[in-house]
């Protein structure tokens, strides 16, 4: 076949030897320039971004100039994109074999050509055939040009092409081209383009889903970039994501939820998203959600026994409370926070557990000695054949910043319900197998310190619950996730003891 010379805008990247263009020279005129032996082109095994593709000038976080950016492109973020985007778009020559179509899997299957076909992410290499045959197929292959095929592969061709068009095996070598543009690269390889050389290691497109918003945390040298890159993760996650936020530094002091700035999307953060079986509908601005937490919402509520008085203490939306209640758990759950309660109210009834859950919107420290204090009976309305139940079994208490300090509360917390009533009915959960006479503490905590979290851990606690430096028993440090390089988040969970409750001496 005779090739014409082609100018390839982009990038090739063969196997591992090196990245160059696909050469359009004969092998012949390849040896004669090169003064050695065969050498053939590298075959296409997987596509660059454009080297053309202009990059964002580098900006100092703060200064002038960033800000000056940032106001560019926060207005309009997909129409400033709209100007680079036909940048990645990428056109090169591919032999393509024009082949019957009820033949196209044996033939992609022979020995001699299976290792020419094209085989690249998102991209077909069995195509309809251009010339409207709806009998033929094109089948790409991954070089430039015949001629940059092994012997095999050619002769292959060869006598493929001299067998008549009706004969099983007939293939006609044909000219193709591959374009892909904007749409085939991936967020990385995109802002790995886009963003000036220098930034540290690796492009910022990780995210946590919520809901349709993705929530980024991104770093300062990327800050004059964020609404670019904001545009940039919603292009390439439109099927689940609409909106796209970036955490600001400033942390409400009361009610402890992240303050976010919209990078790019709908401005809409009404969130409906679904988590152990139950839905939950919040403003994503108003209250704290995290959904790398699933796991811990599950494994706690694993351990729940579906006739079980659970006490959520700093409930937030209900992660904990609502699926607890579906299992048949009879929970008062509370947070001080008025729009955490009002989507912890809907979400009981969303759920359809309104029944099961008692709300408040207390301070932690008053909610847990009033649940505690409590004289009518608490009965779990799935679990008709329970018992009533007046004491808390299971305390749980996720506000890890600060819950420790709240652990103060349970001191003396049985005193004023102290009596011959309260003394049979520890007896009875003391009798009964499945119970335990004491209740059980869940409190999420941070430490910093990595090498001996247990020992840092149970000190604050113990301290906070006016233990000393006594035994620590009946206690289990689970480990719930790294929040910073330096930080860890952990859940203690304890049984309380006659002596907290009665704060004896």
């Amino acid at each position: 076949m005779q090739r014409a010379v082609h100018r390839i805008a982009g990038r090739l990247v063969g196997g591992p030897a090196a990245r160059r263009t696909m050469a359009s020279l004969s092998p012949s005129a390849s040896m004669a320039a090169a003064g050695t032996t065969e050498t053939r082109t590298p075959r296409l095994t997987r596509l660059a971004v454009p080297a053309s593709v202009e990059r964002l000038p580098r900006l100092e976080p703060g200064s002038a100039a960033a800000e000056a950016f940032v106001q560019q492109t926060a207005a309009d973020p997909s129409g400033f994109l709209d100007g680079l985007r036909d940048q990645f778009t990428l056109r090169l020559p591919l032999v393509g074999l024009r082949i019957a179509g009820r033949q196209a899997t044996r033939i992609q299957a022979e020995p001699a050509i299976k290792g020419a076909v094209l085989r690249l992410p998102k991209v077909k290499h069995l195509l309809p055939d251009d010339a409207g045959d709806a009998s033929r197929r094109i089948l790409l292959l991954n070089v430039a040009a015949v001629d940059d095929l092994d012997e095999r592969a050619r002769h292959f061709l060869e006598e493929a092409a001299a067998a008549r068009e009706e004969e099983e095996g007939h293939a006609q070598p044909t000219q193709q081209h591959l374009t892909v543009d904007y749409g085939h690269w991936t967020a990385d390889e995109v802002l790995g383009a886009l963003l000036p050389l220098g930034l540290p290691e690796g492009t910022p497109t990780a995210f946590t889903s919520t809901g349709h918003i993705a929530h980024l945390n991104l770093r300062a040298d990327y800050l004059p970039y964020r609404h670019v890159i904001g545009q940039v993760i919603l292009d390439k996650n439109a099927r689940m994501v609409r909106t796209v936020v970036n955490k600001l530094d400033t942390i409400d002091a009361e009610f402890r939820f992240f303050a976010m700035e919209r990078l790019a999307g709908a401005d809409d953060y009404a969130v409906v998203l679904s988590e152990g079986g139950c839905s939950f509908a919040f403003d994503f601005r108003t209250v704290y959600w995290n959904s790398r937490l699933h796991a811990e919402h599950a494994r706690l509520v694993a351990r729940f026994a579906p006739y079980a008085v659970v006490c959520d203490v700093m409930a937030g939306v209900g992660p904990f409370a609502v699926p607890a209640a579906r299992k048949g758990c009879w929970v008062l759950a509370n947070d001080l926070n008025p729009a955490s309660h009002a989507a912890l109210c809907a979400n009981a009834a969303r759920n359809h557990v309104a029944a099961n859950v008692r709300p408040a919107c207390l301070d932690g420290r008053d909610f847990i000695r009033r649940s505690i204090q409590k004289q009518e009976q608490k009965e779990p309305a799935a679990i008709s054949r329970a018992p009533p139940q007046r004491l808390i079994d299971d305390f749980v208490m996720n506000l890890p910043a600060s819950a420790l300090e709240f652990l103060d509360a349970f001191r003396g917390a049985y005193r004023p319900i102290a009596g011959p009533e309260l003394d049979a009915e520890v007896a009875r959960r003391a009798s009964e197998e499945g119970t335990a006479a004491w209740p059980m503490v869940h409190v999420h905590c941070f430490t910093k310190d990595l090498e001996r979290p247990h020992e840092d851990i149970c000190a604050r606690a113990s301290h906070i619950l006016g233990l000393g430096d006594g035994p620590r028993r009946l206690l289990s440090l689970h480990y719930v996730r790294a929040v910073a390089p330096n930080k860890d988040m952990y859940c203690l969970s304890f049984r309380l003891t006659p002596s907290i409750l009665f704060d004896e001496a």
